[in-house]
């Protein structure tokens, strides 16, 4: 039984904006939470908890609203608690309007439901504050505290999928909190990191997506995070570790640091040569959703396979996934967050590696697969990339 104070439900109480019930399931969440304390300080904050968890109706907030604005103000004790709620919860809920990407430029550049970007890794929910963890004890893919994170940050992400305001017909709204999620896999485990990889199936307003996430500690704290992801480089990252909770080392004789190390040095290097343009246009676009501009385009390299010796000791090739920024697929209203599989050439310099003179087409490949299969599926970037192998084959031969 949860027994520490609970000031501002309290207060909600004294309100009357919460009946003796609506208290009651309020601790027990907090219980089935382990969480050590209220996880909100005003009275806004704690209806939008109370909102977020099921345990009061969006018709409840309406119903509220329309009683504070009746009343004269200062008619009464209850009303100026009711008032304060009010204001305390628009507040809030500008503030993660205003956090969230500016919503006329997120509709068009990204139609649809806006909770479904989940799945591409734009949100991450987490528990500091909620509940710490023993250092060993990460919890599994379907721990109800998991859930419940990953139904927080779609009622983040949900704000910017309707210019319509919060307070309103039900029915205009999208109900977050209806989310369900279904068929919850672990793909793998990471001792070193304590961090597992996971897949689900996600449904919300009769709609059904895949989706992926990884759950650990950040950054080696005791605090653990929720963070959603592109199933293919969870795959790839906890799908290959070992039932022991090791990791394979792919990438030999390279490795995978040197490997993502002269990668991206390569990429940056090709930026630099092949900026347009377009280039400024691009980022000012990253600063008005709220995005960094100073962001890095290459966000993570998996190597798949040990590389394949081209000149032993001098030159390999290597089959790698790369999770990278292209914001050209936002103009298309695509998640700019993409990945793609590719046999990249690296040679021996000095003491490290480098990319090789073929680096500006293999890597112009890549993008251009992305783009294909962001825009068509992966059948059809994995066709495009038999004719590009096919491409470079019938080249090779032609020179000699």
């Amino acid at each position: 039984m949860f027994t520490n104070a609970t000031p501002v439900l309290d207060q909600l109480l004294v309100g009357q904006i919460i009946d003796q019930a609506a208290h009651e399931a309020a601790t027990q969440k907090f219980e089935e939470l382990a969480l050590p304390r209220e996880p909100f300080h005003t009275l806004g904050t704690g209806l939008f908890w109370l909102l977020e968890n099921g345990i009061l109706s969006a018709e409840a907030l309406d119903e509220l609203e329309s009683l504070s604005a009746q009343e004269q103000e200062g008619a009464s004790a209850v009303n100026a608690i009711r008032k304060q709620a009010v204001a305390e919860l628009a507040t809030h809920i500008s503030a993660q309007q205003l956090a969230s990407f500016d919503r006329q430029l997120w509709a068009s550049m990204f139609p649809g439901p806006r909770w479904a970007w989940l799945t591409g890794g734009s949100v991450a929910t987490l528990f500091a504050g909620w509940f710490f963890l023993a250092p060993d004890a990460t919890p599994p893919c379907a721990d109800k505290r998991v859930e419940s994170a990953l139904k927080s940050a779609l009622v983040d992400v949900a704000f910017g999928d309707s210019s319509k305001p919060w307070f309103g017909a039900a029915k205009d709204r999208p109900n977050p909190l209806s989310a369900r999620f279904t068929d919850i896999k672990e793909i793998g485990y990471i001792k070193a990191e304590r961090s597992r990889g996971c897949s689900a199936m996600l449904t919300m307003d009769q709609t059904s997506v895949p989706m992926a996430f990884t759950v650990g500690p950040e950054h080696g704290s005791s605090e653990i995070i929720v963070r959603g992801g592109d199933r293919r480089m969870i795959e790839a990252k906890y799908g290959r570790a070992n039932k022991d909770g090791t990791a394979p080392k792919l990438g030999a004789p390279i490795g995978k640091t040197q490997l993502a190390a002269a990668f991206s040095s390569g990429v940056e290097d090709f930026e630099k040569r092949t900026a347009s343009v377009s280039t400024p246009a691009l980022k000012e676009m990253d600063r008005r959703r709220g995005v960094d501009t100073g962001r890095k385009t290459i966000q993570s390299v998996e190597p798949l396979a040990d590389c394949l010796a081209i000149e032993p000791g001098k030159k390999y090739t290597c089959r790698l996934q790369v999770q990278y920024i292209d914001r050209v697929l936002a103009v298309f209203g695509k998640s700019d967050m993409q990945v793609v599989q590719g046999d990249f050439d690296f040679v021996k310099q000095g003491e490290g590696w480098a990319m090789s003179d073929d680096f500006s087409r293999q890597y112009t490949d890549a993008i251009v697969r992305g783009r294909l299969g962001a825009l068509k599926g992966d059948e059809a970037a994995q066709e495009l990339e038999d004719i590009q192998k096919n491409r470079g084959k019938e080249a090779a031969s032609a020179d000699k």
